[in-house]
């Protein structure tokens, strides 16, 4: 059971930015976030480009950007 303590973490929505440097510039929470410290859904993951606005779900307090919003 102790794998499943975890089940009540939220997970919150944001949108953000892509930065220069590929860092993280969340629209809300507090950032810049560094390219080494966020994850990318595989499926968007050479698609994007600093200056990209995009949509991250936090995971716990994992940020992962789940796609490109156009």
């Amino acid at each position: 059971m102790s794998h499943i303590t975890k089940a009540n973490a939220s997970t919150d929505i944001e949108l953000g930015k892509l930065k220069s440097n590929n860092s993280l510039k969340p629209d809300i929470s507090p950032g810049p976030i560094p390219e080494t410290d966020y994850s990318v859904c595989r499926s968007i993951a050479g698609d994007l480009a600093p200056g990209d606005r995009v949509l991250i779900v936090w995971c716990g307090d994992e940020p992962v950007i789940i796609d490109a919003i156009k």
